[in-house]
C-alpha cells in the first residue's frame, strides 16, 4: 500500500514495539508504565507525540491505555522557551504548534497523566546540526520487461556521497520519495506537485555495516563513523509501468541529521522485528531514553535534494 505524505512536513516516524523473547529482568515489583514516543525536527514548528502504557507479561491486566488528557510539555533548555501538546481527536495524538526548533540546543519532554497512578516521565535531546547530501550520482537506469509485454519496471541504482558532518558521532536516516500522480483514460500524466509518495521496493547496493535497511519504517538508516569516503550505494524499483509511462519523473532524496536517540532506538526496534521472523530468536534488549518509562525521544534535522530521472 502507497503511503503518501505531504512536502515540506517532517514525516512522523512511528516506533513499533516488538513481540520477541526480549531479556527477562523481572523481578516480580514490576508496574505498568507510561510509554512515549516523540521526535522534534527543526525544519518545522509542529511537533507530535504518541503516548499510551505498557502491560506486565503474564499480569492479568494486558490491557494497554491510550490517555487522551495527559499533560505533555517540551522545554528548549537553552532559551527557557516552552509549550503544551494538545490532544488531537481525530488522529489519536499530541500536537504542538508554533514552538521554533533550534539545531544545537538542548530540549525535555514531560509527560504527566492527572489522577492516575502512573510517574511523570521525561526525556532529553539535542538537535543536530543538518549535513547535505553532496552528490547524487546514477550508476545505472534499466526497465526490465515484465511478463505482459505492455507491462514494464524500471530500476534505478545511485551512489551517494554525503558531505562531512559537522562533528561525530553523527547518524542520518535516508528516505527516497517521487511526486504522486493520476493517469487519465489515454495515459497522460497528471502530477501532484504538494504530494509525495514513498518509494518502498528500495534496497542497499554497499555501505557495509554503516548502513541498515529497517523493518518498521520507510527508508535506511547510516552510521557516518562506520561509512567508507562518506558514500554508500542504494538501488530503487518502480511499481509496475504501463505502456512506458515513467512515474520517476523527479525523485526527492531525504536526508535527515538525526541524534543517537532516533538511531538507536529504530535500529533496535528493527532488530528485533526481524528477530521475532527467525526460528533462532536472540534476546534484544530495547532501548529507551525515557526516564521513569518507556520509548524514546528524539531530534532531527532535514535536507532535501531532487533528481530528474529520464
Amino acid at each position: 500500500m502507497r503511503k503518501i505524505i505531504y512536502i515540506l512536513v517532517c514525516v512522523l516516524c512511528i516506533g513499533l514495539q516488538s513481540c520477541t523473547d526480549g531479556i527477562d529482568l523481572r523481578d516480580g515489583s514490576e508496574r505498568s508504565q507510561l510509554v512515549l514516543e516523540a521526535f522534534i525536527c527543526s525544519d518545522t514548528d509542529q511537533s507530535e507525540a504518541h503516548l499510551s502504557t505498557s502491560v506486565i507479561i503474564n499480569s492479568q491486566n494486558q490491557r494497554f491505555e491510550f490517555p487522551t488528557d495527559a499533560i505533555i510539555t517540551i522545554r528548549d533548555l537553552d532559551n527557557a522557551n516552552s509549550a503544551v501538546y494538545d490532544y488531537d481527536n481525530v488522529r489519536k495524538l499530541y500536537v504542538v504548534k508554533d514552538f521554533e526548533i533550534i539545531p544545537g540546543n538542548t530540549y525535555e519532554i514531560i509527560a504527566n497523566w492527572p489522577n492516575s497512578d502512573y510517574q511523570e516521565i521525561h526525556g532529553v535531546t539535542q538537535v543536530p546540526a543538518k549535513t547535505e547530501i553532496e552528490e547524487i550520482e546514477e550508476l545505472s537506469n534499466t526497465t526490465v520487461e515484465m511478463e505482459s509485454p505492455e507491462v514494464s519496471k524500471k530500476v534505478l541504482d545511485y551512489q551517494i556521497k554525503i558531505s562531512e558532518p559537522l562533528s561525530y558521532p553523527a547518524f542520518y536516516r535516508l528516505d527516497v520519495w517521487r511526486k504522486d500522480l493520476r493517469l487519465d483514460g489515454e495515459n497522460q500524466v497528471f502530477w501532484f506537485e504538494n504530494k509525495l509518495v514513498h518509494l518502498e521496493n528500495f534496497k542497499i547496493l554497499n555501505g557495509g555495516n554503516a548502513v541498515h535497511e529497517l523493518e518498521q519504517m520507510d527508508g535506511i538508516l547510516i552510521d557516518a563513523s562506520k561509512l567508507e569516503n562518506n558514500t554508500f550505494s542504494i538501488s530503487l524499483e518502480s511499481d509496475e509501468l504501463t505502456d512506458g509511462v515513467n512515474v520517476f519523473e523527479d525523485l526527492m532524496f531525504g536526508l535527515q541529521t538525526i541524534d543517537s536517540e532516533f538511531y538507536n532506538y529504530h535500529l533496535t526496534t528493527s532488530r528485533e522485528l526481524k528477530a521475532a521472523g527467525t526460528s533462532f530468536n536472540q534476546p534484544v534488549v530495547s532501548y529507551t531514553n525515557i526516564v521513569n518509562g518507556f520509548g524514546f525521544f528524539g531530534s532531527m534535522s532535514e535536507s532535501i535534494d531532487s533528481v530528474s530521472v529520464e
